[in-house]
């Protein structure tokens, strides 16, 4: 009897699952203007105050960074900053934003001095207001600005000359967030404020939600045959220690490649082949 084993296969069932992210909140400004308005609060506050607005920004399709983009000129007459005001779906729970970034894309007409005053407003539903400067001067090319959403990244309670908020307060207000507000009034005197790509990160939390798998449900075992030889193809589910079974009645060479396939029932453990030739 001659013995060759001809193929050595392994069944396993690839089960791997299926991850779903929290997704970031844009508004890319490309074909609509995403529902933002544009208000006037007091300079300085209160930040919950509205005394003009809100009107609905400009909606452009060319000339953002890139694509579309909303701008808005300072209303005149009036004693106050203008503010873009971010629509309800950058509003709610946004505690999956916590040590991520505010993003935002901004740029001014120029035509006047900068002024401090606070570039992004949040407040909670529970009336908790944080505020905060970054510091960045306008410009009249485009650029973008990362507000990070930590207590430590220089938020203020109240107003720029208030404590910074712990982070108890913080989640406080991102978890249950009425107003995101960004700045356009960036300089004294008459301008216009273009404002694009205006990004909430998520924290890219993942969850396993379902399974998927790969299963092969037939094995074909192939080898080279002398013409008139007889074979027989075996298996067994240890390599070792198991019985070797025929997996069909014997097969008459022809000399060329003869194949035999095997169905695999589901859940079948691991399977080892072997070819034999016999008398």
């Amino acid at each position: 009897m001659k013995t060759s084993i001809a193929a050595l296969s392994l069944i396993l069932a690839a089960i791997a699952p299926e991850w779903s992210i929290a997704a970031d909140i844009t508004s890319t400004f490309d074909t609509t203007d995403d529902s933002w308005k544009v208000i006037v609060i007091p300079d300085g506050g209160p930040y919950t105050t509205v005394v003009f607005g809100p009107l609905t920004p400009t909606l452009s399709r060319t000339g953002g960074n890139p694509g579309g983009h909303i701008f808005s000129a300072d209303p005149q007459g009036l004693d106050g900053t203008f503010y873009f005001d971010a629509p309800a779906r950058f509003l709610g729970d946004q505690s999956s934003s916590y040590g991520r970034a505010l993003l935002y894309d901004v740029k001014s007409s120029g035509g006047g001095q900068e002024f401090t005053e606070a570039d992004v407003v949040l407040v909670g539903r529970n009336g908790i207001v944080l505020v905060i400067n970054t510091g960045i001067s306008p410009a009249t090319d485009w650029k973008t600005r990362a507000v990070l959403l930590h207590e430590s990244a220089g938020w203020r309670i109240g107003g720029l000359s208030g404590t910074p908020p712990s982070k108890t307060q913080f989640m406080s207000v991102i978890s249950d967030l009425s107003v995101l507000r960004i700045r356009g009034d960036l300089i004294f005197g008459t301008e216009i404020t273009y404002l694009d790509n205006v990004v909430l990160q998520s924290a890219r939390t993942e969850v396993p939600t379902t399974q998927m798998g790969i299963r092969v449900s037939a094995i074909e075992v192939f080898w080279n045959s002398i013409p008139n030889h007889k074979y027989v193809v075996q298996w067994r589910t240890d390599i070792g220690i198991s019985t070797w079974l025929d997996l069909g009645p014997s097969v008459l060479g022809t000399g060329s490649t003869m194949r035999v396939t095997d169905q695999i029932p589901d859940g079948s453990p691991r399977r080892f082949y072997r070819v034999v030739e016999i008398p």
